[in-house]
């Protein structure tokens, strides 16, 4: 493909009708295109077609009206190669001078300028008149149409070919690319500037020779595909892509012994050079050379006229080299839709959420489901165990780069990934957020064609990204999945029907969070059901012993939540164990008044720590197994003390709050308030019982008296006892009935039927007292004369 020294001229030869309208499409011009074919020079030349006219391709070359155009002195061709490798793009007269006489200051003319000038003027005589050198203020540039120059022609076919479903279409036009090679580009320039052009083109040709041979392949003509990938494997023995094509086509021609064979000598080859082992994809692909799984023969295409649809362009399954966990996979076809739609749409993807929610295992789902749709299929780069200093080496390990090159490890990453259509999943980039969105913005910018799909428990903040919440199991979904893994364990110990109740409980107190309802699957086995459920009062102590091949992160509880918490800076961390000492969701305000400070709730919602209820207004809550985590670090804290007064203290202003809302018009609103707040509340009340002041004991009591009549709620009538009982009330003591609420409290218990004879058989001679203390409000309410419904 790349012959050197050739003294020829070069023939236009005319494109199938597809290939045209594929190069064409790119500039939305409709204009004749051509092949260049290496011919005799007493050829003539056909003048009806464009043919390029700067070649650099090789030794560089100008094309006239009446064939080549001799250049003359070395620093003319020097000065047409260095205009060509920046197109359109006007050069410094410093940079050409350097590129015209080397970067050393001693080769320089005596005035660089001058000479640039007059090396200008002599190149402009020789110029067709399509091909132009315009002066721009600091230097000159070369103007043409990018299909008269050789190198981005041949760019333009590539990337046309990669639009063309009909593989003999492709296969021609990819051919046509590669004949426009006769050699090294830009041999006359030796500098570093372009150095990472030449490097991009040569991985191109090579590339496009990988695509021709597939597109042959694909064609019927596995024999022509052989040999190509025969020529490229010796010219580079360590490339896997290229040997994995080798095999596939000598398979098809019926030689496996021949595709072993190309196996084994890249394997000797990468352990005795590198001291590594064939990629899992190339691995795949030779035991399905060993299964005789590959095809003796790949049949021809159908023509264009039949009804069936043209053969895919992909590779085959083994694109993708992480196989499927084996486990079901639950409640998540909803979120696998979503973002491989996402991702039909959108360059970057990102699955957000907390640690243990799934995110991994969807992205490898959604993967797998959507690597036959890329020319090159999906690459895995775990980040997991590496630091913000390994991301860039994890890249290059995964597309198995031996040489870095001038252009540093992110530039030579994204020079490999410019020529392929793939996507790559980016698995645990929480801890080095960074570091990855450096590399994403690089990727997207310089590889058009490549996707990218993230896990991280906190969004990249990169243009153009999409983020996908992924939120716990609902309730079914964490039922089925539970069970699913109980049955895993030990298909004995399913539970029965009548544990139903159980099985709900457990999945509530989880959070539906997946790897908490795994990790409880295998205790619930040891301990039952109900024993595990007591258990959970520690859950960090007893969701343990995850899968032995799992990350350490992901071994227990405790391991998912430490990993997530050690991310944080002090700010963080000191918000993220205040909000512990909530029992559910609440509003902003009331989280700036008991933890004292709000600055980085943001940052805990982002890095999926804290959950943002939309609402008006918004509340923000934890996770159970969270809030866990954090209390277990207040109970340390000598500051928990003082921070459970704080949410003490707010609860009771929030309770006499909701009592003066319902003496008016905003009563409904002030019942639908308290039933948001009730776990915090009863929090409040718990910790008021054996810490607090009685008076505002007694004030909370008031509350759940006043609704537990109205609404028939005993959980309420027994949160009231509970208020009198720490007031001495129901012990009959004097210095608590003299308590002006004492009274109130024993009119609200004594109104029902479950309290009447409880209360006035232990405090008869203060019950009237209570009646007549009861609040106005509750006679004035619909049903307030009506028994309440009380359980007795």
């Amino acid at each position: 493909m790349s012959g050197h020294g050739h003294s020829a001229v070069t023939s236009p030869v005319r494109l199938s009708s597809g290939c045209r309208r594929a190069v064409t499409r790119l500039s939305g011009v409709v204009r004749p295109v051509c092949v260049q074919k290496v011919v005799p020079s007493s050829v003539a030349c056909c003048d009806d077609v464009r043919v390029t006219v700067v070649n650099v391709l090789g030794p560089v070359m100008l094309r006239g009206p009446d064939g080549p155009v001799r250049l003359g002195s070395v620093r003319g061709r020097r000065l047409l190669a260095a205009l060509a490798a920046h197109l359109r793009t006007a050069v410094s007269i410093d940079l050409l001078a350097e590129l015209i006489w080397g970067v050393d200051p001693q080769d320089l003319p005596a005035d660089p300028a001058g000479a640039v000038h007059t090396h200008v003027a002599r190149l402009r005589r020789l110029l067709p008149a399509e091909v132009r050198i315009i002066t721009a203020p600091d230097g000159y540039l070369l103007a043409a149409d990018r299909a008269l120059v050789d190198s981005t022609a041949f760019v333009d076919r590539v990337s046309a070919a990669s639009q063309l479903r009909d593989p003999a279409e492709r296969a021609e036009l990819l051919a046509a690319a590669l004949a426009l090679w006769r050699g090294r580009p830009y041999p006359e320039l030796d500098h570093p500037s372009v150095h990472p052009e030449i490097a991009r083109l040569v991985e191109l040709r090579s590339s496009a020779i990988e695509q021709h041979a597939e597109a042959l392949l694909a064609a019927g003509r596995a024999g022509e595909a052989a040999a190509a990938m025969e020529a490229l494997t010796v010219a580079e023995p360590l490339r896997e892509s290229a040997v994995a094509l080798l095999m596939r086509a000598l398979a098809a021609t019926g030689r496996p012994g021949d595709a072993l064979a190309a196996y084994t000598r890249l394997r000797t080859r990468l352990a005795e050079e590198l001291g590594l082992d064939p990629g899992p994809q190339l691995q795949a692909l030779e035991q399905r050379v060993l299964r005789h799984e590959l095809p003796a023969h790949v049949a021809a295409p159908v023509a264009a006229t039949a009804p069936a649809a043209a053969p895919p362009v992909h590779p085959p399954p083994t694109s993708w080299q992480r196989a499927l966990p084996i486990s079901s996979f639950v409640g998540r076809d909803a979120d696998l839709r979503c973002t491989a739609e996402l991702l039909d749409r959108s360059r970057i993807v990102t699955l957000c959420g907390p640690g243990g929610v799934g995110k991994t295992r969807l992205a490898t789902h959604v993967a797998f489901e959507v690597a036959d749709g890329y020319r090159d299929g999906a690459l895995l780069v775990d980040l997991g165990e590496g630091g913000p200093d390994d991301v860039g080496s994890a890249v290059a390990s995964a597309l198995r780069l031996s040489e870095i090159g001038a252009g540093g490890l992110v530039g030579r990453v994204v020079e490999v990934l410019a020529v392929r259509e793939q996507l790559m999943l980016l698995d645990n980039c929480e801890h080095v957020a960074d570091e990855v969105a450096a590399l994403v913005e690089a990727i997207v910018a310089g590889a058009p064609k490549i996707r990218i799909l993230a896990t991280s428990r906190e969004p990249l903040r990169v243009d153009g990204e999409h983020v996908v919440r992924l939120t716990p199991l609902d309730l079914g979904f964490a039922r089925e999945l539970l069970l699913d893994r109980i049955r895993a364990a030990d298909p004995l110990a399913e539970p029965d029907p009548d544990q139903d109740e159980l099985v709900t409980a457990l999945c509530e107190r989880l959070d539906g969070l997946p790897l908490a309802l795994e990790l409880a699957a295998g205790r619930a086995v040891q301990l039952g059901l109900r024993g595990l459920l007591a258990a959970l009062d520690r859950p960090l102590e007893v969701l343990r012993g995850g899968r032995r091949t799992a990350a350490a992160r992901h071994r227990s509880l405790r391991d998912v939540v430490e990993w997530s918490y050690g991310m944080l800076d002090d700010d963080q961390r000191r918000l993220f164990d205040r909000l512990s000492v909530f029992a559910g969701p609440v509003e902003a305000a009331a989280i700036e008044v008991v933890c004292g400070e709000s600055a980085a709730l943001g940052d805990l919602v982002d890095r999926s720590l804290v959950v943002r209820q939309a609402g008006d207004p918004a509340r923000f809550g934890m996770l159970e197994t969270l809030r866990a985590f954090g209390r277990s670090r207040l109970a340390a804290d000598p500051e928990g003390t003082r921070l459970r007064e704080r949410h003490a203290a707010w609860a009771v202003r929030l309770a006499d709050e909701i009592a003066r809302a319902r003496c008016g018009p905003g009563e409904p609103a002030a019942v639908r308030r308290f039933d948001a707040h009730l776990a915090e509340l009863r929090r409040a009340h718990a910790w008021l019982i054996e810490n607090g002041p009685v008076e505002d004991v007694l004030r909370l009591g008031a509350l759940f008296g006043k609704l537990a009549f109205l609404r028939g709620r005993v959980d309420l009538v027994q949160l009231l006892e509970a208020s009198l009982r720490r007031a001495g009330a129901l012990q009959g003591g004097a210095a608590a009935a003299a308590h002006p609420l004492v009274a109130h409290l024993l009119g609200l218990l004594a109104a029902g039927p479950a309290g009447r004879g409880r209360a006035a058989g232990r405090a008869g001679p203060r019950r009237g007292g209570g009646g007549a203390g009861t609040d106005r409000c509750l006679r004035g309410l619909p049903g307030a004369g009506e028994r309440a419904r009380l359980p007795r």
